[in-house]
Parts: structure tokens; C-alpha cells; sequence
């Protein structure tokens, strides 16, 4: 491991065009063959309508708003019930999604309130695109790009989250939305950081994922950083000021109007992350007030309030954040697995009891945060990246139910788009870390495989 780079090289220009293309076609291509077949067609389906199994509460929202109304006009399993009405409280990204879907569909004259082709369109397709030029953005190779987004989409919680999806669960479609938004939100902030792809990010992820709405901070940070050095570094023309950071001294090469307009880019986009911040937030905020009341209720707790008994709202009922959740989520994320066995002459995953599934064993490729710290420690944007999870993680730790199902432990998803975006680039640069990654990652695409079979 002590022949890895602290930090990445520039991508070669070389790996553009042809050859990263063909590349993301191979992943996309490898990805369908390791999923798809484990899901029906005449199951992709979004449906509106309580009981009838992954009823969406976000899209009959969507058609509630459409008629003029912010209430349910039925009981679904999952809404809120506030002073006798019906209200939907999650997939805020997907009900905004669906009203010009809706509207199309119905103009069309289509059988379904969202047409599958849609829901492939919108929700599905662009998920692998967004991950192998997120992570391309950051390799050398494209064809290792190509295996890092196979590992990511098959051998991850992503992988049954998109088959949930398919059948229109609204907590399968969050989680891929969020996972969208997440990956460009690092693939923005740890290489050209434009700020508004990582606006866009912010926007799918935290409007599907509350707990994501964490990574504003990282975006803050890294774009006031950066207009704060530019605006303390000197004009070329008079030379360094007393106390300057000699460091963030413009190249020689660079004339004073140069360095005028990268200050001047810096504090807009500064000003962008402000701003963008702002509305992304005032949007919920706003739909809480005329909801709720008040803008900093987001109804869920009310989901719990009235009919149901099942353990996870009892649970809640105690509180949706309590300390005490820690050792359940720490357990669900990290230490529990099923155990191996054959059955029928095949490899068989013993699901009794196990809730969750530890992210070290089921995505080994995760060890790598740990074993390559000291090479990405070295990167100013990736550590903050890093660090950025933490609060995230510490927040999903607290909530009064892992989301788990048996064999995985899909919060995940929630910080390890990041975790993966930040060792790729150290994965491929010597023979014992692209050896480490290639069996990883062909572990992980069994042990999801086998999960499937079970």
C-alpha cells in the first residue's frame, strides 16, 4: 500500500470521448444483467392507490395537488393523520417529479398515472450515468470507473433499492434520487466545484432523504474557503502583503484582470451556495407551514399517532431521535450478517433473525476508507467530505428504525456514495490496491446475487 499516491493525478485527457462512453455502456450494460432479472416487468408499476401493495403516498400527493388540495383523499399505511386529514410526509423530490408526469400521462390519455416508461426515464436510467461519470471524474481509467459503478450498483444497498423502485416503492425511489444527488454532490465538490451541480445534488437528495440536507454544510464550507482564498490572495501587480499565504499566490502567468475575475467567480459562487441553500430549504419549510403549522414540523411523527401498533411505531412513539437507538443502528450497520450455507445445490444466505447486514462484509470495498485514510486524509475536499458524513451518520444512528431489511442495511446509502467517490481514485493506482478492489468488489456482487436467490 506504500506505493499509493497521497494524492490522485489529473485525469488524462486521453480517456474522453469513444473509449468513456463505451465504458459506461459496458457498466450499464453488466449492471442490468446482474439485476434486472430478479424483477418482473409487469411489476414496474407506480400505484396511487392504498392497499394494493408499495402504494406511493408521494404520487397521489402529486395528483392531490394537481386538484387544487394539499390532503390525501384516502388512508394510505403510511401518511400523516393531522386534525382529521391526510397528508403526505416523504418523497417531497418525487411528488414535484410527478405532477408533470401526472399532467402528461393524463394528456396522453395513459393507463397509469405514471407511465413505467417515465418512471425508467427519470428515476432509473439516470442513476447509473450520474455514478460512472461521478466516479470517472476521479479515476484515470474509464474501464475502472466501469467496475467501480458495476461494484456500486449491484453490490450495494443500491441494488435492491432499485428493484423496490421498480415496483414504485416511494422509499426505493427516495433512496435512488438521494443517491443521485449525493454522488454529484462530492463529484462536484471534490473536482471542479461549480457549486450548482452540487445545488442540483442537494436539492434530489435532501427532498428524498431529510437527513441529507447535512450536506449543505460541506458546500458552505468548501465555497466560502475558496472565495476566501482568493479574495486574500495578492493582486500580482503589488506583490505579497504583510501575513499573506504565500502559498495562494497566483501563478506568475496570471495579470491582475485575470485575478480579479477567479475572485469575482469564487464570491458568485459563494453567493450561488447561499442562495441555493436558502430556497432548497424555504421549499419544505414552506409545505410544513401550510401543512402543519409550522415550518420546522415535518409531520412524520404524526404518521405514528394513530392506528398502528407494529414495533417500529411503537418505537417511535418514544421519541423518532433518542440516544438509546445508537447500539441498534451500530449493530445493523456493522457487525450483522447472515450466515452461509448450500441448499438445493447452491449458495443460500440464512435470513431467520437477521435484520441489516454489516457494510464491511456485505461491500468489503468499504474497508477501503479505513485502509487508504492516510492517502485521502492529504485532500483538502475530500476530507471535508468525509467529515461531512459524520453528523449524517450520528443522525441515522439516533432515528427509531434502521430501515433495514434482511441482509442489508440500506441508510447506507446515505453516506456511502461518498465513502466510494473518495478511495476510487486510490484504488487502481497500485497492483495490491487494484487486486484488494477486483476480489471486493466480485464478492459483493455474489453475496447480493445469493441475497436475490434467498
Amino acid at each position: 500500500m506504500n506505493q499509493l499516491p497521497r494524492s490522485p493525478a489529473p485525469i488524462s485527457p486521453r480517456h474522453g470521448g469513444i473509449s468513456r462512453w463505451a465504458a459506461c455502456a459496458t457498466a450499464i450494460l453488466i449492471s442490468a444483467v446482474l439485476i434486472a432479472p430478479h424483477m418482473s416487468p409487469r411489476q414496474w408499476r407506480v400505484k396511487p392507490i392504498p392497499g394494493e401493495g408499495n402504494s406511493n403516498t408521494a404520487l397521489a400527493e402529486a395528483l392531490a395537488w394537481r386538484q387544487g388540495r394539499w390532503t390525501l383523499d384516502k388512508d394510505f399505511y403510511e401518511d400523516a393523520e393531522y386534525h382529521g386529514a391526510h397528508y403526505n410526509v416523504v418523497g417531497l423530490a418525487f411528488t414535484i417529479i410527478s405532477v408533470p408526469v401526472t399532467w402528461i400521462a393524463e394528456w396522453f390519455d395513459a393507463a397509469q398515472a405514471f407511465p413505467t416508461p417515465m418512471l425508467a426515464a427519470l428515476i432509473l436510467i439516470p442513476i447509473p450515468f450520474v455514478t460512472f461519470f461521478s466516479i470517472a471524474s476521479t479515476t484515470r481509467s474509464p474501464w475502472w470507473a466501469a467496475l467501480l459503478t458495476i461494484g456500486f450498483l449491484a453490490g450495494t444497498p443500491v441494488a435492491p433499492c432499485f428493484l423496490k423502485s421498480m415496483s414504485g416503492d416511494i422509499y426505493g425511489i427516495n433512496h435512488i434520487l438521494a443517491v443521485s444527488g449525493i454522488l454529484l454532490i462530492a463529484a462536484d465538490l471534490s473536482g471542479r466545484r461549480r457549486i450548482w451541480p452540487a445545488l442540483i445534488g442537494l436539492c434530489l437528495a435532501s427532498w428524498s432523504r431529510q437527513m441529507t440536507s447535512l450536506y449543505a454544510l460541506p458546500i458552505l464550507y468548501i465555497s466560502f474557503m475558496d472565495w476566501r482564498r482568493s479574495a486574500g490572495t495578492n493582486n500580482p501587480a503589488s506583490g505579497p502583503s504583510p501575513g499573506a499565504n504565500t502559498n495562494a499566490i497566483p501563478a506568475p502567468s496570471e495579470s491582475t484582470d485575470q485575478h480579479i475575475g477567479r475572485r469575482r467567480c469564487h464570491a458568485r459562487r459563494f453567493a450561488l451556495a447561499v442562495a441555493g441553500i436558502a430556497l432548497i430549504a424555504l421549499v419544505p419549510m414552506t409545505l410544513n407551514a401550510v401543512k402543519f403549522g409550522s415550518p420546522f414540523e415535518s409531520g412524520y411523527r404524526y404518521i405514528y399517532e394513530s392506528h398502528r401498533t407494529d414495533p417500529v411505531a411503537t418505537h417511535a412513539r418514544l421519541g423518532l431521535f433518542r440516544v438509546q437507538n445508537i447500539p441498534m443502528h451500530f449493530h445493523a450497520m456493522n457487525i450483522e450478517h447472515p450466515d452461509w450455507d448450500i441448499r438445493h445445490g447452491r449458495p443460500h444466505l440464512d435470513l431467520v433473525d437477521v435484520l441489516g447486514g454489516s457494510i464491511w462484509l456485505t461491500s468489503p470495498l468499504t474497508i477501503g476508507v479505513v485502509l487508504l485514510i492516510r492517502r485521502w486524509w492529504h485532500d483538502r475536499e475530500r476530507r471535508i467530505l468525509m467529515a461531512a458524513t459524520l453528523p449524517v451518520i450520528i443522525g441515522l444512528w439516533m432515528y427509531h428504525t434502521t430501515g433495514s431489511e434482511a441482509g442489508f442495511y440500506r441508510y447506507a446509502l446515505d453516506f456511502l456514495p461518498i465513502w466510494w467517490l473518495v478511495v476510487a481514485p486510490f484504488t487502481e493506482w497500485a497492483p495490491i490496491a487494484r487486486r484488494w478492489s477486483i476480489v471486493a468488489i466480485a464478492y459483493s456482487l455474489i453475496y447480493y446475487g445469493v441475497l436475490y436467490w434467498t
